[in-house]
């Protein structure tokens, strides 16, 4: 993006949400972080659930401990409790964030198609589902209620059994109260 639509989505992007880390590794947490602030025109507010570690990630990061033996529901839980009010960008400790603002654009995207509730990016590295492999951050595209890409139409049932791959993924707070807690069984 060139500089001034960059500095226009950021500036119209709310801050009404939160990044929330689950962290199994310190280092890696460290690394995410470093990326998001060397990646972002503004930090977002960034919430560390620590898997059994006491690590500090530095001004302005909250860090929760959970001692309990690994779920993932369960940490992500405890995130998205602790963001409160806020809508949640769920991220595993071993994501990095390389293009410019993304998680802003990701939460531009997301206001711009509430409904949605749920909103993952592409990923390098072949992870996810096939909407999810590609090179770059795109824009979804509606049709008949179902999310299609320019490459790909998703008909019938089909979206409904495509599931998406949680390393990054957006969750509206809205849709958190909706259906309530993931299911930590």
């Amino acid at each position: 993006l060139d500089r001034h639509r960059r500095s226009s989505i950021v500036r119209g992007c709310q801050m009404n949400f939160a990044v929330v880390i689950l962290s199994k590794y310190p280092e890696l947490a460290r690394n995410l972080i470093r990326s998001i602030r060397e990646n972002h025109t503004r930090m977002p507010h960034v919430i560390v659930v620590a898997d059994g570690h006491d690590e500090l990630f530095g001004e302005n990061i909250q860090t929760c401990r959970e001692d309990r033996p690994f779920i993932f529901a369960r940490n992500a839980n405890l995130g998205i409790d602790l963001a409160g009010k806020r809508d949640v960008v769920l991220a595993n400790d071993d994501c990095e964030i390389f293009e410019r603002d993304s998680i802003f654009k990701l939460i531009s995207i997301a206001a711009k198609y509430p409904r949605l509730g749920i909103l993952s990016p592409v990923f390098d590295g072949g992870v996810g589902n096939i909407l999810q492999r590609k090179d770059a951050v795109w824009e979804p595209l509606i049709k008949s209620g179902n999310v299609v890409s320019d490459e790909i139409c998703l008909g019938g049932n089909d979206a409904d059994a495509m599931p998406v791959c949680f390393p990054f993924v957006y969750l509206s707070r809205a849709m958190i109260l909706a259906i309530g807690p993931l299911d930590e069984n």
